[in-house]
């Protein structure tokens, strides 16, 4: 029943030329290296490859029966497993032969709307199982003794003293561990620096 119900969507909202503008680009970007055939995309450079597969789906997404057609999963139409089918390509990870035959099915010389439509069926259920095989974070581990470990700070500064009488003795030290070494006496040293002042 599902597939009657799809079968009249598809032959209710042609393709026809939907596709030709995509079709062109690809087909201009071969030519310009060298390649031909659907299985050019082997050839292209990998950010070449999730271009021209974005490219893709974005001119599938533009097609009314991607808003017309029943929804892989949960979503409410197509054009929503479209988006999250974009998401997967766009990833660093997704495997491009997953989405091959959907590319011959559209570069095909006398495409079929059918088959095309299929062939986005089976790219989004690929890339539904892409992301549900997404690695995940580990569960964090105890922090190290070393984190947790409140003590007095390794080096000393000016900040690091309160004004009181107390601490007074140690300002010395830490001035000097500061400022590095001083020069006490410098002869013609006011009128080389203030001269001008």
């Amino acid at each position: 029943m599902a597939d009657e119900s799809r079968s009249k969507v598809i032959k209710a909202n042609p393709i026809g030329k939907g596709l030709d503008t995509f079709r062109d680009s690809f087909e201009f970007k071969c030519r310009g290296l060298g390649i031909t055939g659907t299985d050019a995309l082997y050839h292209i450079s990998s950010e070449g490859q999730k271009n021209s597969l974005l490219n893709l789906i974005s001119a599938l997404q533009v097609l009314p029966a991607s808003r017309s057609l029943p929804s892989k999963g949960n979503n409410v139409n197509l054009f929503s497993n479209l988006l999250e089918l974009n998401s997967s390509v766009n990833s660093s990870n997704f495997d491009i032969k997953r989405i091959i035959p959907l590319l011959r099915a559209v570069l095909n010389n006398k495409p079929d709307d059918e088959v095309i439509w299929n062939n986005v069926y089976v790219a989004v259920a690929a890339s539904k199982a892409f992301i549900a095989a997404k690695p995940t974070t580990p569960p964090l581990s105890a922090p190290s003794l070393a984190t947790s470990f409140q003590q007095t700070p390794w080096l000393h500064n000016m900040g690091s003293f309160a004004n009181s009488t107390k601490h007074r003795k140690y300002i010395d030290s830490v001035l000097k561990e500061e400022l590095g070494q001083l020069y006490v006496r410098v002869p013609s040293f006011f009128n080389a620096y203030f001269r001008s002042v």
